[in-house]
């Protein structure tokens, strides 16, 4: 008997489900799903022909559908994969950009006061054009 636990309050507490409880809800889906396949095959056992890129046959109708189905599962988890291994590869990178450790800007350049020379106008400071005025001819 499974006994549920009790909270200080004495209301019971909602146990959550367990992998094993999950792997007998597999179980038990699968189980019925067998069964269901063995009644389609069972019902389905007339013969028909089947033409593929030259390649002709006969078999059951329950075997061509369910190998239509399966050929059709599989090529839905091919792209399946694919794009779970896309989005992994994504959130993998994402994940490296926001742990990478932060670049501090540096501090901008301090600002010295320059001085005009002797005989360089204050207009002409900084612009690379130091004409003497004094020594003009």
């Amino acid at each position: 008997m499974r006994q549920v636990a009790q909270e200080p309050t004495g209301r019971s507490a909602k146990l959550s489900p367990t992998r094993l409880s999950g792997a007998w809800t597999a179980v038990i889906v699968a189980v019925v799903l067998v069964i269901v396949l063995i009644i389609f095959i069972a019902e389905n056992t007339r013969s028909v022909e089947i033409s593929f890129f030259g390649v002709h046959g006969h078999t059951p109708v329950a075997v061509a559908l369910l190998a239509s189905a399966v050929v059709g599962a599989l090529i839905v988890l091919i792209v399946g994969i694919g794009r779970i291994a896309q989005l992994r590869h994504t959130a993998r990178a994402n994940r490296a950009i926001a742990s990478a450790p932060a670049v501090e800007p540096a501090p901008p350049a301090a600002t010295v006061p320059v001085e005009a020379s002797p005989g360089v106008a204050a207009d002409e400071v900084g612009r690379g054009s130091h004409v003497r005025h004094d020594d003009a001819p």
